[in-house]
């Protein structure tokens, strides 16, 4: 989709990311290690005006993994995610993905994958914790997009980068740390709205 499109089109879009269990090598091997899963660990969203440039409502969950709930030492380094802070804060695959799912309404989603052929992006790791915890939820994969197709329409090509340093592409300062879900959705929205800016002038 194009930007102008997206932006007179769909003037409220919600801009999500997710953290899901790894270990050293995990990316490389495609999670085939055995028991490994990419179960959700942490999920964040913000809904955005694009017209007006502002968020407008967040949202944000802890998971508790079932299959793996002790985190590795990589996952906990690379993203800051304490097994405190799950084990204090976490809800249920379930739990979440409800809460999500109401609370996205009928706003479409936006993730971000940094590949053309990746249509959904962290949509298929939703649709694959469905599948993990055996629930019954059905996910409309129609509402769920990738974002980088949106920079890429508007001129502007942050691959390789992933969610966490798109802001880097457009020289934007943030400080914080990447991996986590939050820091990098404001990575996305911030890139976004700089985007918009950049057009306008």
């Amino acid at each position: 989709m194009k930007f102008e499109t997206l932006f007179t089109t769909y003037p409220i879009i919600v801009v999500y990311d997710t953290e899901f269990t790894t270990w050293e090598g995990a990316m490389e091997r495609g999670w085939s290690g055995v028991n490994e899963h990419r179960e959700l660990v942490q999920i964040a969203a913000q809904k955005i005006d694009l017209q007006a440039g502002v968020v407008v409502d967040s949202f944000e969950r802890f998971v508790q993994p079932s299959i793996n709930p002790e985190l590795s030492d990589y996952f906990v380094q690379l993203t800051g995610i304490t097994q405190k802070e799950v084990d204090q804060k976490g809800v249920s695959c379930a739990a979440m993905l409800s809460d999500f799912l109401q609370w996205v309404g009928e706003s479409t989603s936006y993730a971000y994958g940094p590949s053309l052929d990746n249509k959904y992006a962290d949509a298929a790791v939703l649709q694959e914790n469905v599948s993990l915890s055996k629930l019954e939820t059905e996910l409309d994969l129609e509402k769920f997009a990738n974002i980088y197709h949106v920079f890429r329409s508007a001129g502007f090509d942050p691959a390789p980068r992933n969610s966490g340093r798109v802001y880097e592409y457009f020289d934007l300062q943030m400080t914080r740390q990447e991996h986590n879900a939050m820091f990098d959705v404001e990575s996305l929205v911030q890139s976004l709205f700089e985007v918009k800016r950049r057009i306008a002038n």
